[in-house]
């Protein structure tokens, strides 16, 4: 193998002799085709004409590149000598004059002549460009000179004779075919060159004279020089000079030999009496003396001696003339060096300081960025006119070493300084000297050295690497950091009841984990330096982490920093393992290392921080708008000082460079100009985009800005730098907002627009942006900068950041997560999170009704940086604890907007939203859970006084829930309608359908208003605006709400008949859900479609609708009628529900144009009247052709025979406001709103007849146990009462001009109705008759009756108030009573397979039908003017009814016939009641008993069955029952039969059985009388005896008389009855009262609930007991306190028996006494008198014991 491989400047000669030990015997290309590589065009012949020659010019040129490079040249002799020592090969098989592979060469000898010609021409011509140079006095033109030539030459030479061992001198090889024979050997060809190369030769002949023309100013050439006899003995081997004939003859060589070994001898061997070790102290001295004044030095030489050398140039001179004359060791000055630079640098390091102290120094013309602070020590290194000179001439002088030296010797300090020994010096023996250990701190001017050598290149970071510590040990320490915080974590909020023992138990840990942290640093157990506390402050002054902070903070390129941070020097890794290593796993490696340094040293950190600020900054200049409001925070002192400067301020000088001619950064770098020195990574430009900033900022973990920007977050060092968190941020929202108005249309509002993001910028929002939030307690600008980005950001995106931000678990339970989890949660922001929960919980312990604002202002002061914490820790309470639900929703009106933007994502993790959650449903596995509940409640209060916070995730979380078949989360959904939307009044609530009362069910009649005024007797919620709007507009956003609505119809069959993989559930549990779906529905079907508020609320809604209203929104969003049907399977009943609000409208419309024009027909003008309608309510009017097309197939084709399409369309199209008018009930709200407004303006005007309401107020506040400031409040005229007015005020304006409108529309609509009446049933011919039979009402009530009346309750008044206008309209076909009878036979199916909702609903339609049917019973008179002689009384006679075969089946009915009928009907239905009582399924003893108690009035009316069922009731209302609630309904429902029979309302009861149980009742009751009695004359007796007792204890005897008035009233002495009744009462309960002196102790007189002289007297001056007693029952109306003048007064009297019955002197009249007789005991107890008696509450003002 050839030694000489590459033919590139490049290659080395080491690499070429390693790359072979064979010789030179190698295939290389040709000399020729190398020199034409380099250029060269030689003729290697000159003296043979067959051969090439060589062109003179030609040599010019291939000496003139020679001379450009050295490494060119040595290239070049090494071919020429290869070609020369190549042989010429011959073969005995063959011709003997064949030529070699060469070519036409020649001979060997010929082809060493001509090498050796070429070189020694390639040498003259150097040598005559070296002379040329020396007369023009250009030093600067070539980089080698002559002598530089030959010594590459001759080493090149010794290379090549080292090579070529003894068995290449004569080689023989033999073949099978033939023996081959070399003519010489390559070291006899090498020998030959070398003689010619020896021998000096003539000079060049004319014919070798260049052909051009030569250059005048070139002196003429010299004869061409051979190679020096000096170099060749003193460089060469002995045996090549002998072989050579350089030392001829035997006696030559062996003189030379000798004379050799007597030099080695001199040189090795023999010492010199002086300088043994080269210490000589006077070339030290000298040496030091001319480091420490070398920039005077400088200075006073000028720039050298005149001849054009340099400054440096000098130096090196002096420093080698030194070393050379005092033969000093040159590793030694090295080192001198290095301390002098050092010092150097230490120098320029304080001065710098000093000036800092003073005034700021001054920037350099290249800053990048006039916003970005300059470090301190960039500073130093760009401005240090003191120092410059004297660093850069040291770094020329190190420069001549090389940089292994320099590297050791700079690594050499480290390990002293990491080993450091002191020697005890108070010792006087050797052997009682003892080593102390201790850690000697690194100057920070010996990183600063390194740092400033490393730009210099002078030194290697990582050969320095195996002198620093290993990496190995930050790992190690690492590791015991985050097992330390850990601890610390733990152990946060912990309270200790053991402190003392625990506190020596953690001492005893710390100082054992301390023992072993100390490893190496105390050896021995020798005494060492006290250890620091903490693992971070151990690292404070390591060697590796402090020089990479110094190399970072000079702006040293981040490759060579991360060099120190790699997989280090291998050890215990041999070189092919470490260079398996790939760079990606290196630099993955450093970025680990990196992000641990971070953490053990927080410095670092901010030097991260100020580099990704500087990297941003340019960016930052360029897109974010200045001058706006903050723009100032982010800039810190220094960017003031700047920003203020004059602009005429001197600078310093600037070289061609750029850089400052004082900076100690290298002079002429090397570095791009994008990057300048004292920036470690380059900014970024102004024109990057926001991906191309997130790519670079969040590029991996390996890469540059990716492993900062991931030790910044893992070290939380981003909590003292809060600037560069704003400008990020602001950046950030800068770049989004530009991207959405790029992806926003011209037509789209950017609000409406959901912003896509790209992953890099998801990446920095997650792992960056968001969880460094946590570092910033207490700082609501933070929370506002990030809310900034947050804000444009869809809510998916949003919540999938706090998902992040949350991860698995909050405060310690995150200690877990992170031994699972591949990017565990950073230890800075647990410990904040556990901090933030600490104070969390000390501020809600203490939370009250009283305190909510200034603990409402703590909680949101404590949330700005942790919410997540703050919130799941209030939800905990809310779902604990329901009675915090207004305290908590109040201390969120001090929150930010982020703070309120999480509470929506925290709502939704607690109801399950990132996983199946917990169960919700209690034990019982019927109710809901208590947490599910209370969470229930506060979602509406919350969004109801928070409306601008997103809804959507809520929604879409329902709706995802809802297709997946789960149905318990609805009551959010409820209470969002309810509250938040403000239509509570529409549901009437679980179970309490049956429970409405005569008002509600005529208020729901009505209009809307009317429906609020009469849903809760006058109390009318407060309704938000502004929330209602916004939930209104988030369910009409994306179809949300009608896609809610089709799911809920579509759930109910769900509930009903599909099965889960859960256990079976209870029929109440399925009953209930099947209900609630159902009530979810109506509420959002009447809130979607209520247009009362369109154009209202924000500004929002109103871009939202793009001008259109709530009706034409829904219309745009629900399917048409036959495509719910058809293709979304739902329910005819429920497709009508949901469409007949469009068609509604639609008929308002219709209504609307006809009034205009005239027209009273309604089919008549259907075409033209539809064209007239708005478009988006033409599809849905019933006559329209879309609703005309569905009809046939909505029901079987059979129904079509019994009813047409127009009675089909007529009563799916109306409601229960179509069809009255209830004037009556308008007419009672509008009189009770009209007096409330006089009472209002009657509090306003004050006054004389204002007193009574005002004392009325007071008292009431008063009991209340409110403050005089409350009672104040509550007398006088607030602005709530203002409200309050302005509300009574618009209701009674509404209610008037609703009663006039439903007036008018009642009118028309019973006007179409009689127009098409003959076409409902007249048109059918089913006997041929024209008209229905009988199963006309059966298909009717099966079809349209059935499934709206279970709907609600206005369906079930609809359908019975339209059979009602069926039968008064007399519509022809019509049988009421056959539709009677079909209805009885149905109730005893319906009663076993509905719900209680619709029990409830199907007990109003039977009490309005039945009301009818009583009455038509009991009054003859009545059925004879309705019935007789109508065609509605025609009913299908039969057995039932008569025996006479010659009866016609169907005739008019008589009454007595009808008797017979309704007596059947109400034997059916009693049976099916009473079958449902006894039955014992849950759900049949539940529907029969709401039923029964809707019906009470009207049903039974037969005292048999009656009492039937009073008995059957019997066995429920026993206590045996385990069905609690059933129970409780049968008790109630019993109550209610029992009542309604007392008033006579059962009509065929029996006299005999009347009188008995008069009777009866008679007995009972003057039995409690004799009772009461009996009792009265025991409390007498007992009184008396009191009175005896304190009157004999001999205590005041004469203030113990008493007056007893004509009532027996006791009075005090001296105190007349007058005095007594207008004694003012006091403001409150709390008030202060003065008490007589001679009071006696209340606890000797304190009554026992007994009576006696303790009722009568209490002041000390006796009393009879008769008095007193009389007292109890008595009261006078101006005597008797402040709640006289209330609006409810007591009777005077009352009987003993009442308030016999319970044991706290209460009488039974009803709620009003019982609060009044709560304020008189107030008000008697404010008085403080000395016996205030336990049961004495209705005492006169006039009574004894009084002052």
């Amino acid at each position: 193998m050839s030694l000489f491989r590459t033919s590139k400047a490049s290659a080395s000669v080491a690499a070429a002799v390693a790359a072979s030990a064979a010789g030179l015997v190698l295939i290389l290309p040709s000399l020729e085709d190398a020199v034409s590589a380099l250029a060269l065009t030689p003729t290697l012949t000159p003296n043979t004409e067959t051969k090439a020659k060589v062109d003179e010019s030609d040599c010019a040129s291939a000496t003139a590149s020679a001379s450009a490079s050295a490494t060119a040249w040595r290239t070049l002799s090494i071919q020429i000598i290869h070609y020369a020592t190549t042989a010429t090969a011959t073969t005995t098989s063959t011709v003997d004059n064949e030529k070699d592979s060469n070519g036409d060469n020649g001979s060997d000898s010929e082809r060493v002549k001509q090498a050796a010609e070429l070189l020694m021409q390639i040498i003259n011509q150097i040598h005559n460009i070296d002379n040329a140079d020396d007369v023009n006095n250009d030093k600067n033109n070539m980089n080698m000179n002559s002598d530089d030539a030959i010594s590459i030459l001759i080493d090149t030479l010794w290379l090549a004779g080292s090579m070529l061992s003894d068995t290449t001198k004569n080689t023989t090889t033999s073949t099978s075919t033939s023996k081959v024979t070399t003519n010489a050997t390559p070291y006899k060809l090498l020998c030959q060159l070398l003689t010619l190369l020896a021998t000096p030769s003539p000079s060049p002949s004319p014919s070798h004279t260049p052909t051009t023309s030569h250059n005048p100013t070139l002196p003429l050439p010299l004869p061409i020089p051979c190679l020096p006899f000096r170099p060749l003995v003193t460089s060469l081997e002995p045996s090549l000079l002998r072989d050579a004939n350089i030392l001829k003859g035997t006696r030559t060589h062996e003189l030379f030999l000798k004379k050799l070994r007597k030099c080695n001898t001199d040189m090795y061997y023999r010492q010199h009496k002086v300088n043994l070790m080269q210490e000589e102290s006077e070339g030290y001295a000298k040496f030091m003396t001319y480091l420490v004044n070398i920039g005077s030095n400088s200075e006073s030489d000028g720039d050298g001696s005149g001849d054009g050398i340099s400054d440096g140039d000098c130096v090196r001179n002096d420093v080698l003339e030194c070393m050379g004359t005092f033969d000093l060791d040159p590793n030694r000055c090295l080192d001198l060096t290095l301390d002098i630079l050092e010092s150097q640098i230490q120098s320029a390091l304080a001065n710098n300081s000093n000036n800092n102290s003073s005034t700021s120094t001054s920037t350099t013309a290249t800053s990048t960025s006039p916003s970005v602070s300059t470090s301190p020590l960039v500073q130093v290194m760009k401005n240090s006119p003191e120092e410059s000179k004297t660093v850069h001439l040291l770094l020329a002088i190190c420069a001549m070493f090389p940089m292994d030296h320099v590297t050791h010797l700079m690594g050499f300090r480290y390990i002293h300084y990491a080993n450091g020994i002191d020697i005890d010096s108070t010792s006087k023996s050797k052997a009682s000297k003892k080593y102390k250990y201790k850690l000697i701190r690194p100057p920070r001017s010996l990183f600063v050295t390194t740092g400033i050598l490393t730009c210099h290149g002078l030194l290697s970071l990582q050969a320095l690497r195996a002198h620093l510590p290993p990496l190995e040990e930050i790992t190690a320490q690492y590791d015991l950091h985050v097992l330390e915080v850990k601890t610390r974590i733990k152990k946060m909020g912990v309270v200790s009841l053991n402190s003392s023992s625990s506190v020596s138990a953690s001492a005893s840990a710390s100082a054992s984990t301390k023992k072993e942290a100390a490893g190496d640093g105390n050896r021995n157990g020798e005494e060492g330096e006290e250890i620091p506390q903490t693992i971070v402050e151990q690292m404070t002054h390591h060697q590796l982490i402090s020089l990479v902070c110094i190399l970072l903070e000079m702006g040293v390129e981040w490759d060579t920093v991360m060099e120190l941070l790699g997989n280090g020097n291998g050890n215990g890794k041999d070189k092919e393992s470490r260079r398996s290593t790939s760079a990606a796993d290196a630099a993955a490696a450093a970025a680990q290392v990196l992000i641990q340094c971070a953490c053990l040293h927080p410095p670092l950190g901010g030097l991260l921080c100020q580099i990704t600020e500087g990297v941003i900054e340019t960016l930052y200049t360029k897109r974010v708008t200045t001058g706006t409001v903050g723009a100032d925070m982010c800039l810190d002192d220094r960017d003031r000082d700047r920003k203020d400067e004059d602009d005429g301020e001197v600078m310093e000088e600037i070289n061609k460079d750029g850089e400052g001619i004082y900076s100690l950064y290298p002079l002429h770098g090397s570095r791009s100009s994008e990057q300048t020195y004292g920036q470690t990574l380059p900014p970024l430009g102004e024109d990057s985009t926001l991906t191309q900033l997130c790519t670079h900022l969040i590029k991996n973990n390996s890469g540059d800005m990716g492993c900062i920007m991931e030790a910044i977050v893992m070290s939380g060092c981003l909590a003292t730098h809060p600037i560069l968190y704003s400008k990020v941020c602001r950046l950030v929202h800068a770049m989004l907002l530009d991207e959405k108005k790029k992806q926003a249309s011209t037509s789209m509002d950017l609000e409406e627009l959901d912003l896509d993001l790209d992953p890099a910028t998801e990446a920095l929002l997650e792992r960056f942006l968001v969880p460094s939030l946590s570092l910033f307690p207490f700082n609501p600008a933070m929370a506002s900068e990030c809310w900034s980005v947050l804000s444009l950001l869809p809510y998916h995106i949003r919540y999938a950041l706090y998902a992040s931000w949350r991860q698995y678990g909050l405060e310690k339970a995150a200690l877990r997560s992170r031994v699972v989890t591949p990017a565990p949660k950073p230890l800075a922001n647990i410990a904040s999170e556990v901090t933030t929960g600490i104070a969390t919980k000390y501020v809600l312990k203490r939370m009250s009704k009283d305190n909510i604002r200034d603990m409402g202002r703590q909680v949101s002061k404590i949330s700005h940086n942790n919410p997540l914490v703050v919130f799941t820790l209030m939800l905990n309470q809310i779902e604990s604890y329901d009675n915090l639900i207004v305290m908590m929703v109040e201390t969120f009106k001090f929150m930010g907007v982020l703070s309120l933007d999480i509470m929506g994502y925290c709502l939704l993790v607690s109801m399950g939203g990132e996983g199946e959650g917990r169960n919700k449903l209690k034990d019982d596995g019927v109710n809901a859970a208590q947490w599910l509940s209370s969470l229930e409640t506060f979602t509406g209060a919350f969004y109801k006084r928070f409306p601008d916070v997103e809804l959507r995730g809520m929604l879409a979380y329902f709706m995802r829930r809802l297709h997946q078949g789960q149905i318990l989360e609805l009551g959010v959904l409820q209470s969002l309608l309810k509250m938040a939307g403000g239509y509570g009044f529409v549901d009437s609530g679980p179970g309490s359908v049956a429970s409405l009362s005569a008002v509600q069910l005529d208020g729901r009649c009505g209009s809307l208003a009317l429906r609020r005024e009469t849903s809760d007797f006058g109390i009318v919620e407060k309704v938000n605006v502004r929330s209602s709007t916004r939930l209104r507009y988030s369910l009409q956003g994306g179809d949300r709400g009608v896609t809610f609505l089709i799911l809920l119809s579509q759930l109910r069959n769900k509930v009903l008949y599909c099965k889960g993989r859960e256990s079976p559930k209870q029929i109440k549990l399925i009953g209930n859900l099947y209900d609630k779906c159902h009530r979810t529905l109506n509420t959002m079907l009447a809130f979607l479609t209520d247009g009362s508020q369109d154009g209202l609320g924000d500004s929002t809604s109103t871009r939202s609708a793009k001008g259109k209203g709530a009706i034409a929104t829904y219309a745009e969003s629900i399917p048409t009628l036959g495509e719910l049907i058809r293709d979304f399977n739902v329910g005819t009943a429920d497709a009508w529900a949901m469409c007949r609000p469009l068609i509604r409208a639609a008929l308002f419309a219709e209504e609307d144009t006809m009034m205009t024009t005239d027209t009273t027909s309604s089919d008549s003008s259907d075409a033209t009247t539809i064209d007239n309608i708005p478009k988006h309510l033409q599809p849905y009017h019933p006559t329209s052709k879309e609703m005309v097309s569905n009809y046939s197939f909505m029901l079987p084709k059979d129904a079509w025979q019994y009813i047409t399409p127009t009675l089909f369309r007529r009563f799916y199209s109306y409601g229960i406001y179509d069809l009255t008018y209830p004037q009556e009930r308008y007419e009672n709200e509008i009189s009770r709103l009209k007096k409330e407004i006089d009472r209002l303006l009657m509090l306003q005007k004050g006054g004389r007849g204002a007193m009574g309401m005002q004392a009325s107020l007071a008292a009431a506040a008063a009991a209340a146990g409110g403050s005089q400031q409350d009672i104040r409040e509550a007398t006088t005229f607030t602005r709530e009462h203002g409200q309050e007015l302005d509300r009574y005020r618009y209701s009674v304006e509404r209610l008037k001009a609703d009663m006039i409108q439903q007036k008018k529309h009642y009118g028309h609509v019973m006007e179409v109705f009689k127009s098409d009446k003959n076409a409902f049933l007249s048109n059918l011919n089913i006997n041929g008759n024209g008209n229905g039979d009988s199963s006309t009402a059966s298909v009717f009530l099966t079809t349209c009756i059935y499934p709206r009346c279970l709907l609600s309750p206005d369906d079930a008044m609809y359908c019975a108030k339209f059979i009602a206008i069926l039968y008064e309209m007399e519509t022809p076909g019509f049988h009421i009573l056959e539709l009677f009878d079909v209805i009885t036979s149905a109730i005893a199916g319906a009663l076993y397979s509905i719900t209680e909702d619709e029990a409830g609903c199907f007990g109003i339609f039977l009490e309005k039908i039945w009301g009818t049917v009583s009455e038509w019973r009991y009054d003859g008179k009545s059925y004879a003017a309705q019935m007789e002689g109508k065609n509605s009384a025609t009913f299908k006679k039969s057995d039932r009814i008569s025996d006479k075969d010659d009866t016609p089946s169907s005739s008019l009915l008589t009454h007595a016939e009808f008797v017979a009928l309704y007596n059947e009907w109400h034997a059916t239905i009693g049976a099916s009641f009473i079958g449902c009582l006894r039955s014992s399924e849950y759900m049949h003893n539940r529907t029969a008993l709401i039923t029964l108690s809707r019906m009470v009035d009207v049903y039974p009316t037969k005292s048999t069955f009656g009492d039937k069922l009073l008995s059957t009731l019997k066995p429920l209302q026993e206590d045996s029952n385990p069905m609690q609630d059933i129970k409780a309904m049968a008790q109630g429902y019993s109550s209610k039969i029992i009542r309604v029979r007392d008033t006579g309302s059962w009509k065929e009861e029996d006299s005999k059985a009347t009188k008995a149980r008069t009777d009866r009742e008679k007995k009972l009751q003057e039995g409690r009388k004799k009772n009461a009695e009996r009792q009265m004359e025991q409390m007498k007796t007992d009184a008396l005896q009191i009175s005896k007792q304190i009157g004999s204890d001999g205590r005041d005897r004469d203030s113990s008389r008493r007056h007893i008035d004509a009532k027996g009233q006791g009075m005090g002495q001296g105190q007349t009855q007058s005095s007594a009744r207008f004694t003012p009462p006091p403001a409150s309960s709390s008030a202060p009262s003065r008490h007589p002196r001679d009071q006696r102790d209340s606890s000797t007189r304190r009554d026992d609930g007994r009576g006696g002289a303790g009722e009568g007297g209490n002041s000390g001056n006796g009393g009879g007991g008769g008095g007193g007693l009389q007292g109890r029952w008595e009261r006078t109306g101006p005597n008797s306190g402040p709640s006289d003048s209330g609006a409810g007064r007591s009777k005077r009297g009352r009987s003993p028996d009442t308030t016999s019955r319970g044991s706290d002197g209460r009488n039974g009249s009803g709620r009003d006494r019982d609060r009044e007789s709560g304020r008189d005991r107030d008000a008697k107890r404010s008085r403080r008198e000395p016996s205030p008696p336990r049961r004495g509450n209705r005492r006169s003002a006039g009574g004894g014991g009084r002052r």
